[in-house]
């Protein structure tokens, strides 16, 4: 009996030793804390989002403890970058130095391997917006010199101060924007393991720059993710929301845009449509009125049957237009069916007209709005082009 109780004194010894072992720093691990928990996303005090963690944990990744989590095992750690640094966080924010001049990039890389795109929300962005000068310049036809008979263009919309963009190795590059992005969000394919946010930023007005960029990492099976070659994705909310041009609030849209605006299919819908409130559709206006002008050969995008561009007007292109009517006819003109927009309103005719609600069929639901890189002294220039602000409905 007595050589049984000293086994178990001996076991118990054995175990409370285990239990108060030191761990790799030193730091003695008490029982309460041998708990595992998910490392969710969290919100933290400080109004951003983080990462659960035990506290060591967010102390080793150079993270900040703000508020508690996993039932006050953990902390929420929150990730912030600047200048120069490098993540591999789930969730992040990169933000100004209002000082800040010169290049200042940071890296976003893969948490692991089952992470294909990362979100871009901008929460809050504002730079040196783009261009407005009506100033004729010789070099701006196509990025080739003027000829005779060519129409003078101007560097309208250009951003030639500010700039940012991202870029990822053996993947696409986003647009160059500038000016005033807040509430604006970007998708970003990773086929390898990191991506570059570059910010250039000019020597001036380095006291109006204010950006607040939150990353978060999309697993590849995520329902959030996106359909490849998206710059932008759009779901819930009922399937209505809205849809705008970068720097729309600045007013004036901005040179060498590519953006690919997609909208996830919600359950039960088959057909998506487009509208806008007076003012919120300004793409290549014109001296003279110009709404509704629908894209045919040399018209809106202005791409004829070699491919090559006819005329200088931006566009938006809604695949697979069609009439909001019951009989759901594709729209159509001279020179017959048409998917490109531009002017001063939506429209269904190849002429001036009002604004009308446009719809399509053609999934996975999309938009996309493509501008060149000058706006004509004689024709666009002459109007400020603000871009567009289109809300979007599903139905069936």
């Amino acid at each position: 009996m007595h050589g049984r109780q000293t086994l178990g004194l001996l076991l118990l010894c054995s175990f409370v030793a285990i239990i108060y072992a030191t761990s790799n720093n030193g730091r003695a691990i008490s029982v309460f804390n041998i708990v595992k928990f998910k490392n969710d996303v969290c919100n933290g005090t400080n109004n951003k989002y983080g990462t659960c963690y035990t506290e060591d944990e967010c102390e080793e990744r150079n993270g900040k403890a703000s508020g508690s989590c996993a039932e006050g095992y953990g902390v929420c750690c929150t990730f912030t970058l600047g200048c120069g640094d490098t993540s591999a966080e789930n969730c992040t924010y990169f933000q100004s130095s209002k000082a800040a001049s010169g290049a200042c990039n940071v890296k976003l890389c893969q948490a692991d391997s089952k992470v294909c795109q990362i979100r871009l929300d901008f929460e809050t962005f504002k730079i040196e917006g783009p261009s407005e000068s009506i100033v004729k310049d010789a070099t701006l036809k196509a990025g080739l010199p003027l000829v005779a008979g060519d129409a003078a263009n101007t560097n309208m919309g250009q951003c030639l101060k500010d700039t940012f963009a991202v870029s990822v190795p053996g993947g696409v590059s986003t647009p160059v924007i500038c000016g005033d992005n807040k509430d604006q969000h970007m998708y970003i394919d990773l086929p390898t393991g990191c991506a570059t946010l570059s910010l250039h930023l000019s020597e001036t007005a380095a006291a109006m720059r204010e950006w607040s960029i939150k990353s978060v990492q999309i697993p590849c099976d995520s329902e959030t993710l996106a359909p490849k070659g998206c710059l932008q994705y759009f779901y819930g909310n009922g399937g209505e929301g809205d849809v705008v041009s970068f720097n729309f609030n600045g007013k004036l849209h901005l040179a060498n845009q590519n953006q690919n605006a997609c909208v996830r299919r919600e359950k039960n819908m088959c057909k998506i449509c487009w509208s806008h409130a007076a003012a919120d559709f300004q793409v290549s206006k014109t001296p003279t009125p110009m709404q509704g002008q629908v894209g045919q050969k040399g018209a809106c995008c202005g791409f004829g049957t070699d491919g090559a561009k006819k005329s200088t007007y931006d566009c938006v292109i809604i695949p697979g237009a069609i009439k909001n009517t019951a009989d759901g006819k594709f729209i159509t003109g001279a020179d017959g069916g048409a998917s490109e927009f531009c002017g001063e309103a939506l429209g269904t005719l190849k002429e001036d007209g009002p604004a009308k609600t446009i719809c399509s069929k053609v999934t996975p639901f999309r938009l996309r709005f493509l501008s060149d890189n000058y706006e004509a002294l004689d024709d666009e220039a002459m109007k400020n082009n603000n871009g567009f602000k289109l809300h979007y409905k599903q139905s069936c």
